[in-house]
């Protein structure tokens, strides 16, 4: 099986999910290389402006790789009515298996990211979001490089019932293949439905 699934507490402070996917390297499409990430989350909210995010998950991949994630946010609003936000985003993991097939996969993995955001909502109740961060990140056997980010994310209004539609395109020089250098853009466009 393929996919995801996501449980959310209803006004969205924790949630638990589940997602299993094949690894977008060459010899992960050839060779049939899959990860399972399992892993939960909790937004902890600290005053009305300020908000942190925790989150631990345990990723397996076919073979013998297993990777533990954490990673932690803090988000300060910075002027509500423009929806501008500054945040750090920290993140690590580390495998058990490093280097096992063609995907990154360092021992452990640190990075931590300030990012500007700016989320607003149209009129008629499109949210439109954008981003961009600089930081640092660092992956055992190499030294301290470069962390880059920058996304777009549109959203159509929330409906009890009917269609949702949504974009987002997102640049880093990081991904599941390698670090530092290596630059990564993903597209993803999406129509979903309540049943």
């Amino acid at each position: 099986w393929l996919g995801s699934r996501n449980f959310r507490t209803k006004d969205w402070p924790r949630e638990v999910f589940l997602e299993r996917e094949i690894v977008e390297t060459p010899r992960g499409v050839d060779d049939g290389i899959y990860y399972t990430f399992v892993g939960a989350s909790v937004d902890l909210p600290a005053s009305e402006r300020n908000t942190f995010n925790v989150m631990a998950a345990l990723q397996e991949f076919t073979g013998g790789n297993e990777r533990l994630h954490l990673r932690g946010n803090y988000v300060h609003v910075a002027k509500p009515e423009l929806g501008l936000s500054v945040q750090l985003r920290a993140r690590a993991f580390r495998s058990t298996e490093p280097r096992e097939f063609d995907y990154y996969s360092p021992r452990t993995f640190v990075q931590l990211l300030p990012v500007v955001q700016m989320r607003r909502f149209t009129s008629t109740g499109w949210m439109l979001l954008g981003a961009a961060g600089y930081g640092a990140q660092r992956a055992t056997g190499s030294e301290w490089q470069s962390a880059r980010l920058a996304e777009v994310r549109f959203e159509s209004p929330r409906h009890e019932r009917g269609f949702r539609a949504f974009g987002h395109l997102q640049y880093s020089n990081n991904s599941l293949s390698a670090a530092g250098n290596y630059h990564y853009l993903m597209a993803r466009f999406g129509l979903t439905t309540a049943f």
